[in-house]
């Protein structure tokens, strides 16, 4: 058959297909009626941790995409953020009888290419006939492309993953890229989801909208969207006071209103590249929200302040300066006169944003913190548990008031199904340390990497397999903590997109390994009642990883890595929550700094001996007063220079980052020098001591001597007079003698 006839026979084969689609509408009204009918029954379609609303679009877009897959015409949903796009295609594959049909989730980014895109097929199929390849148990393979505009172009303006699916729409065949024959791709449809060109999606190519069915999806309208949210809300609180129902129904119009001056306020640009927000966000304020309790939150303003904080959890914890953030509070203190005539001061004293977390309570429940104090005993006899527990490297934090906070901003997400977080600061800010907290307080494992000089792909898949093995072989709950310094290859981000958005990694297992997989998990297959086949079995494998495993990124804002990040691998952002970790307050650098030289003696003399006359309560005081002093100074330094840095880069365009990291040397230095400096000053001492001491024992010794030499000197005067008397004798004596020789001579 010559190309034109095919592509005429196409566009008849459409054309019937919306024939009959004409008469098929006429049957969406019952459809709709009959959804809308169990409103009131919590009849909610389940996606991930989202309850999806059946609304008329939805029910549209779901019949749409079905009937034009069941005829086999490949269907494109392109529509924004937040539409829909993926929840329609899940909840579409998700009503197909698994005895005909098999599923293959693509995820693609920027990274794509068409070798990844062949082998995901290709890994799903098996030889028929020579160069013939088809899905085992003769089912249809449906392949479901999630953003397929997101591969970046060669060097000749073309995406080589849609050239190559592209080729196959038209002649269901690609090459073997090792033998360069042909391999026919057969009983398989394509059904492909992207969003609007803009931040690192590009336009397609004609040629490929042209082979697809496409359908744009659109926001819903306020109405609908209030509708969705506040029918979640309502029977949620129908046990509730009738005036929280009442503030039920008013939250729901406020956060619209609120999300609707946000994305127009807060506009993505170079530096704020993560300032993206969609439905997704309003549907994590009310996640937060249906975690309200009656015992708890049974009035007014205590359910108006658990909205605050997760306004301000899912909104302002992405904002990244001073300015943004004094602009949404005074949002959030319009939005609470307007619908509530309230002020945020009335509900917030003193506009402290309310703490809420749900691990002090024994029985798990989500409730305010006022007093931090108790936040702060809680924490400590945690990491009291940590440090003492088998395996682990001990930590010695310091729980400032933003520690704890984000401390509970982190178990918040991980502790909710699927909950995955994105941590933005920079390089010693505490996002592995808290992460590891709060993973701990969710009775959690850590699992991260250990990266080597040549550690790659291959070397991290291998470390995946373990991870995989943890959460969906055994079924234990791991926060898998990766940090920016860890990617060696940026292929690891690539691997990481498609594990938040659809929790696969491709080609991970080996034929022989998945059968060990398969022997591993014989009794969770038994007892859940799986089908006995390899795509049942790796779907309820990915079903128990997504189910346990809870991602958690550590990335530094600092230069062009960050942004290019995130505008190439959209599930950064969408698939998560995210935190920023700004510089440390001056009262933190303060308790940080008292922490650190809780052990340096301010009042030690160089003997290390106490003066003898000075009072112990003086001492105490002097040592107090002395240290406080010394953090002030510690505090203030590194205070002044960080303002300075921003007035440099105001001024002359230039980057000086100060980190906490360097507060700790600062400290640590001083302790460093404050030691060197008594040990040298010591010595000099002990040096000048000793020489005062043998100078002393000279002394003494020159005094005894001086004693005996007078004593000696007297008897010595005593010997003289002696001697003398004695010569006397002598010299009489031998005058005598010469006079007796002289006599003796003259005689002879």
């Amino acid at each position: 058959m010559k190309k034109d006839e095919r592509n005429w026979m196409h566009i008849l084969g459409k054309k019937k297909v919306f024939s009959q689609l004409k008469i098929l509408f006429m049957n969406i009204t019952l459809i709709i009626k009959r959804v809308c009918s169990h409103r009131g029954k919590k009849n909610y379609l389940m996606i991930g941790n989202m309850k999806l609303v059946p609304t008329i679009d939805t029910v549209r877009y779901n019949y749409i995409v079905g009937a034009l897959l069941g005829q086999g015409y490949p269907v494109l949903m392109t529509g924004p953020v937040g539409t829909g796009k993926t929840s329609t295609a899940q909840s579409v594959l998700g009503v197909l009888d698994t005895s005909k049909y098999t599923v293959l989730n693509v995820n693609m980014s920027a990274q794509t290419t068409s070798q990844n895109v062949q082998d995901a097929i290709e890994s799903r199929v098996e030889k028929r006939t020579k160069g013939h390849y088809a899905p085992a148990g003769n089912k249809k393979m449906i392949v479901f492309l999630d953003d397929l505009n997101m591969p970046a172009k060669d060097t000749y303006g073309s995406q080589p993953p849609l050239e190559l699916l592209r080729q196959w729409m038209d002649y269901s065949f690609w090459y073997d890229r090792l033998k360069q024959i042909r391999k026919y791709m057969e009983n398989m449809h394509v059904m492909a989801a992207m969003g609007p060109p803009g931040g690192g999606r590009t336009v397609i190519t004609d040629r490929l909208l042209s082979r697809f069915n496409v359908i744009n999806m659109t926001f819903p309208d306020e109405n609908t969207i209030s509708r969705i949210f506040g029918m979640m809300l309502s029977q949620h609180v129908a046990d509730f006071d009738e005036a929280v129902k009442l503030v039920g129904r008013e939250i729901t119009d406020t956060t619209i209103d609120l999300y609707d001056n946000v994305i127009v306020k807060m506009l993505p640009t170079p530096t704020k590249i993560h300032y993206l927000f969609n439905l997704r966000d309003i549907s994590k304020v009310f996640q937060g929200l249906l975690r309200s309790h009656k015992d708890y939150h049974n009035d007014k303003p205590s359910l108006l302040k658990l909205w605050i904080h997760e306004c301000f959890r899912v909104f302002c914890d992405r904002l990244i300066d001073d300015s943004d953030r004094e602009w949404f509070m005074a949002q959030m203190g319009s939005q609470l006169g307007k619908h509530f005539e309230l002020t945020l001061h009335s509900l917030c004293a003193k506009k402290e944003i309310p703490i809420f977390a749900d691990f002090v309570n024994p029985w798990g429940i989500y409730e305010e913190h006022s007093d931090i104090s108790v936040l702060r005993q809680y924490l400590d006899s945690q990491m009291l548990e940590y440090n003492v527990s088998p395996g682990v490297v001990r930590m010695d934090l310091v729980l400032f008031k933003d520690a704890i906070e984000h401390i509970c901003r982190i178990e918040r997400v991980i502790s909710q199904p699927r909950g995955n977080m994105l941590l933005v600061g920079i390089g010693g800010s505490g996002r592995q340390s808290l992460t590891r907290v709060a993973a701990y307080i969710c009775e959690y494992n850590t699992f991260q990497i250990s990266v080597t000089r040549n550690y790659r792909v291959p070397e991290f898949k291998e470390d995946l397999k373990n991870l995989y093995a943890t959460t969906g072989i055994d079924s234990k709950a791991t926060t898998f903590l990766f940090n920016d310094t860890q990617i060696t290859d940026e292929s690891f981000l690539e691997i990481i997109n498609n594990m938040l958005s659809s929790g696969e990694v491709a080609n991970l297992y080996k034929p022989d390994e998945f059968e060990d997989v398969k022997g591993k998990m014989e009794s969770a297959i038994d007892k859940a009642g799986i089908m006995r086949t390899n795509e049942a079995i790796y779907e309820f494998l990915i079903s128990r990883v997504r189910a346990n495993m809870h991602i958690v990124l550590c990335m530094s804002p600092i230069g062009e890595a960050f942004r290019n990040r995130l505008r190439q691998y959209p599930a950064l952002v969408n698939c998560t929550t995210i935190d920023w970790f700004c510089e440390w307050p001056k009262e933190a650098l303060l308790e940080v700094a008292i922490k650190y030289i809780s052990d340096v003696n301010f009042v030690q003399t160089i003997t290390g001996r106490k003066a003898e006359k000075r009072r112990e309560s003086a001492v105490v005081s002097s040592q107090d007063k002395l240290r406080e002093a010394v953090s002030h100074t510690f505090a203030t330094i590194h205070d002044s220079v960080a303002i300075c840095s921003k007035k440099m880069l105001l001024e002359l365009k230039r980057h000086n980052y100060v980190t906490p990291t360097n507060y700790l040397e600062l400290v640590d230095g001083y302790k460093n020098m404050l030691a060197n400096k008594r040990e040298v000053t010591s010595s000099q001492a002990n040096k000048l001591r000793n020489g005062l001491s043998k100078i002393d024992d000279c002394k003494d010794k020159v005094t005894i001597m001086s004693l005996e030499l007078e004593e000696a000197q007297v008897k010595v005067a005593e010997f003289q007079i002696q001697i003398d008397e004695v010569v006397v004798i002598i010299v009489s004596q031998k005058k005598e003698a010469d006079e007796q020789q002289k006599e003796v001579t003259k005689r002879v």
